[in-house]
């Protein structure tokens, strides 16, 4: 493995340098190479009540949440749909 393809040693995401996603990653890859480099800066700012989610819990909450589907029975590959009202009751 090169440090290009490690995960936890690379700099800013292409996305944030050149408005390009870098192929071949998932959301839950971002996510966990944010928490790891900022996982204490704010991810979200919920403007109706001036509460934060800041990255680390932000990983947190969605491994939760991926427990919760795996426990259910869903698996790699399983399409799952998602409705709720906008605001922080919804992250």
């Amino acid at each position: 493995m090169t440090v290009a393809d490690d995960p936890f040693t690379w700099g800013p995401p292409d996305i944030l340098r050149t408005g390009e996603v870098q192929a071949g990653l998932s959301a839950r890859d971002v996510l966990d190479r944010h928490a790891a480099l900022r996982g204490d800066q704010p991810f979200l700012i919920f403007p109706e009540t001036g509460r934060s989610l800041t990255y680390g819990e932000a990983r947190q909450a969605a491994a939760r949440h991926a427990a919760l589907l795996a426990r259910a029975g869903v698996t790699p590959g399983d399409t799952v749909a998602f409705m709720g009202a906008n605001g922080q009751g919804c992250v």
